[in-house]
């Protein structure tokens, strides 16, 4: 489906009304009393929305932002969780559990043995085949 949104280029208020037509498919043009009605590119206009500026890009970023998120059933160990942000994009979330545990690790060229850790869980944003280590966060206790 298919929308026209009619806007001026002068806003003065964003409460002023918008039109937004929404189009159906193809027009065929085999029915005679169907030829009168109002064509954009060979087809019918299906809807018409009258709605203030404000709300139209309220509806537009909300549509945009989220979209519809999908959740997984049970993962594999440590996998919380994974969300399809955009499935057309290809964008997810995943959701990775680090026990508690003791690290040996290296921190500015000096080596440490056995460093305490809390429980941890780290969120990972992939897009396409790019993944980014979006946020770590330390919980207290079994968090069950």
């Amino acid at each position: 489906m298919d929308y026209v949104i009619k806007l001026s280029d002068k806003i003065d208020d964003y409460e002023e009304h918008v039109e937004v037509l929404r189009l159906s498919d193809r027009f065929d043009g085999k029915s005679e009393s169907l030829d009168k009605l109002v064509k954009i590119e060979n087809r019918l206009i299906q809807d018409l929305y009258k709605m203030t500026l404000s709300d139209l890009i309220r509806i537009l970023s909300e549509s945009s932002a989220g979209g519809e998120n999908i959740s997984t059933p049970i993962l594999p160990q440590n996998c919380i969780k994974h969300v399809w942000v955009n499935r057309a994009a290809k964008q997810h979330e995943v959701y990775i559990e680090l026990p508690k545990r003791r690290w040996d690790i290296t921190y500015h060229s000096q080596a440490f043995e056995k460093v305490g850790f809390p429980r941890m869980i780290f969120k990972y944003s992939v897009s396409n085949t790019k993944v980014t280590l979006s946020n770590i966060v330390a919980v207290q206790g079994k968090g069950y």
